[in-house]
């Protein structure tokens, strides 16, 4: 099994005193830093991405309108590929946020810091709340800072953290979770619907953003999760307000929250459950959607 390399960027920012955000941030955020991204990496601006000449170079292009090759035979669904990269907003701290980057997008990581830079002066939301970035934290390490100008060192790849897992396990769902099953969102997701969507992420990522990237057999880990219980669920439905500026509306997102918990053997998914616990898990994941915590 090969696990994409990754690099968890974590930012300090800081809002002006009386700024007003709304609850969720999700959309706001990943929008912002789309708009950013575009004005650090696109020389022309006013014009139509699919019909750039430079598309293919493009840090824009790449991180944020994953194409997908005419070529391929990998399913993918949608409009783009799997993008290599997670925002997850501001949550609880208002100050703080992550980026984390995958596979080639590792190396993109000086792009990204200058669009959320970018992203300061722009404003968040539809009152535009503006913030200062002040520093760049990668693994315990300070890799940019306001008053020091340039870039310290190249980050380290973040480590995954492999655990050994006891009969029970839980699963806690940080952000919202879009879990479709059998064209369905559910609420409640047996711990193979759960793996069947971890594998699928890991087999997408490492497809679209890992140089000849090796697959693996999917089907010995879905039937050794068959037998795993579940014990309790403690989730409910979350619905999100959302404005999409491609289709220029207001939407509403629905989305479950909570936890649940499994009985079995988890012996054999130490890997996807790390990798799972940094990648995110169902739709939405590059808008922070899907972050999970398993202990």
């Amino acid at each position: 099994m090969t696990l994409p390399d990754h690099l968890i960027l974590n930012f300090h920012i800081k809002f002006r005193e009386e700024a007003k955000l709304q609850k969720h941030l999700y959309s706001s955020f990943r929008g912002a830093f789309g708009h950013a991204l575009k004005q650090v990496s696109c020389l022309y601006l006013t014009g139509e991405c699919r019909n750039c000449i430079q598309k293919k170079e493009c840090d824009y292009n790449y991180i944020f309108e994953t194409p997908v090759s005419e070529d391929t035979d990998f399913y993918q669904a949608g409009e783009y590929a799997s993008h290599p990269y997670v925002l997850v907003p501001p949550l609880a701290d208002l100050n703080s946020f992550s980026i984390t980057l995958f596979g080639r997008g590792v190396s993109k990581w000086k792009t990204v810091v200058r669009a959320v830079q970018r992203m300061g002066p722009l404003g968040i939301g539809s009152s535009r709340e503006k913030f200062r970035l002040c520093s760049v934290i990668s693994s315990e390490t300070e890799i940019w800072n306001a008053d020091t100008p340039g870039y310290f060192d190249i980050p380290a790849k973040s480590p995954y953290n492999l655990l050994e897992y006891g009969p029970e396990i839980k699963v806690s769902f940080f952000s919202p979770a879009q879990i479709r099953v059998n064209k369905k969102f559910i609420r409640e997701p047996a711990f193979h619907d759960i793996l069947r969507l971890i594998i699928r992420r890991l087999k997408s990522i490492n497809y679209w953003h890992i140089d000849e990237a090796a697959q693996f057999e999917a089907a010995p880990y879905l039937e050794k999760a068959k037998p795993v219980k579940t014990l309790r669920s403690n989730t409910r439905w979350l619905t999100i307000p959302r404005y999409s500026n491609r289709q220029e509306t207001k939407m509403k997102v629905k989305a479950m929250v909570g936890s649940m918990d499994y009985k079995g053997d988890f012996s054999r998914f130490s890997e996807l459950l790390a990798f799972a616990q940094v990648a995110h898990i169902g739709k939405k994941t590059a808008f922070g959607f899907g972050k999970i915590l398993i202990e």
